[in-house]
């Protein structure tokens, strides 16, 4: 049997769950059920297990990866919206740092 690359497994959530792809915290819920059932009881993950699980970080810096390839795109909304944010952090690192490095 196969193993699944972590980037293989984000991508199985967001095929199978289009809600994952505009939302951080379901697709990490999604990918623990599906791929550490084991570690969920009535809905829940105790603390001491989540040292089991990859870093919520890991599994979002998959989904960035697979939607910059233009697959399982979010909502236009959610995109618009992370667009946005994009471009004020960029403004504010910017902002900071070359008037400071022009003086």
């Amino acid at each position: 049997m196969k193993k699944y690359t972590r980037l293989e497994k984000v991508k199985d959530v967001l095929r199978e769950k289009p809600a994952s792809r505009s939302s951080d915290k379901i697709l990490i819920m999604e990918y623990i059920y599906k791929f550490h059932p084991e570690l969920v009881s009535r809905g829940k993950i105790k603390i001491i297990d989540m040292i089991n699980l990859p870093s919520f970080e890991a599994i979002t810096r998959c989904r960035r990866k697979i939607q910059e390839r233009g697959l399982y795109l979010a909502s236009c909304e959610v995109s618009k919206s992370r667009k946005e944010l994009e471009a004020d952090m960029r403004h504010s690192i910017l902002g900071s740092i070359i008037p400071n490095f022009l003086k």
